[in-house]
């Protein structure tokens, strides 16, 4: 190949090893920006797992030792020291030569480039501790397709009440289902009474049909019983 494109380069496994691979044939690689990441969002992540005291906290000697070889590898957070990966899976990636150096920042591996979105991705990357040289704003692809539909807004509405039958005259209220529960951002059941709270408050707005969007991780059949009930479109694509 003559390129490596990824979505990030932190990912032990295939993805770190494919990155080195390419650097020893000499084959660049380039993240793509497709999301945006804090180490704030990854440490809340690793928190909210049963086992996290046990996989990614670290103590006494070993805690003075990482400090001291391997800075990046580690956070403080809530007077614990945390590690991105779990200790055996950091210091096995070391061995292989796969390891990030600094895997809480998207892009704190080896690839060649990080193409980012915005001044403001950029700068945040760079608070990050990544190498100004390895960051290039681009924009987003998926924004160009954002701004043509912009451009084609009234002809794109009139398409679409039509396909769906929604009265001309009505408002439509687009609704991006949150992920509360696919991204164990609370339980299941925390979730549906925020969903429901949120469904039932956006479809009683009058003169307005209410109109659902799926994340990826989102499954239709979850949600289509909670969407007719309120009267909404549930949109699966």
């Amino acid at each position: 190949p003559d390129i490596i494109l990824l979505s990030s380069d932190r990912m032990v496994g295939v993805e770190t090893a494919l990155v080195k691979e390419g650097q020893y044939l000499k084959i660049p690689s380039l993240i793509l920006p497709t999301a945006i990441s804090t180490p704030s969002a990854s440490i809340n992540y690793r928190h909210r797992k049963s086992d996290f005291t046990q996989k990614y906290v670290i103590n006494g000697f070993i805690k003075k030792a990482l400090r001291v070889l391997f800075p990046k590898w580690t956070t403080e957070f809530r007077n614990h020291t945390v590690l991105f990966y779990p200790l055996t899976k950091s210091i096995a990636a070391q061995i292989l030569n796969i390891m990030p150096s600094n895997p809480w920042a998207l892009g704190g591996g080896n690839a060649s480039l990080m193409a980012v979105m915005s001044q403001m991705a950029k700068d945040m990357f760079l608070s990050q501790s990544i190498d100004r040289n390895k960051l290039v704003i681009t924009g987003k692809a998926s924004s160009d397709r954002l701004f043509q539909n912009a451009r084609n807004a009234e002809s794109n509405r009139k398409k679409f009440i039509f396909e769906h039958k929604i009265p001309s005259k009505n408002k439509i209220i687009l609704c991006s289902i949150p992920q509360l529960a696919e991204h164990q951002l609370l339980s299941w059941d925390d979730h549906w009474q925020e969903i429901r709270f949120l469904f039932s408050t956006l479809s009683n707005v009058n003169n307005s049909e209410l109109v659902l969007t799926l994340h990826p991780r989102s499954r239709f059949e979850n949600y289509s019983k909670l969407a007719a009930e309120n009267n909404a479109l549930l949109i699966n694509n």
